[in-house]
This record gives structure tokens, sequence and C-alpha cells, in this order.
């Protein structure tokens, strides 16, 4: 039986171009699914932050789904991106779930919020090991071990205050829909 990946949704920039850069996607693999949200280059105008989106993506999605636990599937997902040109803004989000459970990890995520009965409540905020700056890490970043996750997990790159937010709303500010 498959294991269903992640909900995870990234909170876009308040300004003209709003999605600029995003990337959203998950892969399925025998053992294991991850789920990923991020941006890149999203200061650098549409074209540009498209086309960084796009080798961003390439990058997370070569070779197809990784195989393993949870842990070794965000690790080989990090090593994607060894020489990822241009991504010194990268905002990343990666959650990999197992049948023990999840795994999350990230760059250049300030606050994490969990869905419940479709209200958002803040579930991490900086500073913690998992929240800090973006870029492409040196070393792969480590990852916070859970037996689960709230039905959606919505992640803000700046100190955005979503609390009491109905997830709903929230989703057109993330680009996702339906």
């Amino acid at each position: 039986m498959a294991i269903s990946p992640p909900a995870l949704a990234l909170l876009g920039r308040d300004d003209p171009w709003p999605l600029a850069g995003h990337v959203r996607g998950a892969l399925q693999g025998p053992s294991a699914s991850v789920a990923w949200v991020g941006r890149v280059k999203a200061a650098a105008g549409p074209q540009s932050a498209w086309r960084a989106s796009r080798r961003l993506e390439d990058a997370l999605t070569r070779a197809g789904a990784p195989s393993g636990d949870r842990r070794r599937v965000l690790s080989v997902l990090w090593s994607r991106l060894e020489g990822l040109a241009e991504a010194d803004d990268l905002v990343l989000l990666l959650a990999a779930r197992d049948e023990a459970g999840v795994a999350l990890s990230a760059v250049g995520v300030q606050r994490l919020y969990g869905a419940r009965d479709g209200v958002l409540q803040t579930w991490l905020a900086s500073p913690h090991p998992l929240l800090g700056a973006p870029g492409v890490p040196a070393r792969m970043p480590g990852a916070l071990v859970l037996p689960d996750l709230p039905s959606w997990v919505v992640g803000a790159a700046d100190d955005s205050a979503l609390d009491g937010a109905p997830l709903q709303d929230v989703f057109v500010r993330c680009g996702v829909h339906g």
C-alpha cells in the first residue's frame, strides 16, 4: 500500500508577484513518500524566478522517488540540491513519511503553522533548530522526527501572523487550489 505524502503549503510574499519562484510537489516510493514546498529567486522577477524554480524542481525530482526510510529520503533530496546555482535565497520545507512516522527538514522558514479543525495555529516558531536562514545549506540540515503531522503544515518565510486564520482562506496566498 502506498504511503501518502504530507500536505504542505508555503505562504507567498507580500509583493506584486507573491508566488514567483514557488515550487510544490511530491514523490511516492515503495516504502516512503516525500513532499516539498519552497521558493527561489522570488525577488528576481517572475521570469527569472520561474526559471530558477524549474531548476529547483528538476533537482528535487531527478532520478525519481528515493528509497529508504523517512530520514534517508530527506538525505537524498538534500544531496540532490548540491551545486544548485543561484539559490542563496532558497526557502524549502521537506517532509518525508514512512510507516513509522514523519520527518521534517527546512531552510529559510521562520514559522510553521498546523491546521486543526480547519484553522491555523502556530506549530513551530523561531528560534527552533529546524527553522533558520535561507539558502542551500553547506551541510544537510537536521530533521524533526514525529509520529505524525497536522492535516496541513503551512510555512512562512517571515513572521506572518496566521494564528486563527481559516485554512481555506490562506490557501490562495499559498497557490494551493482544489
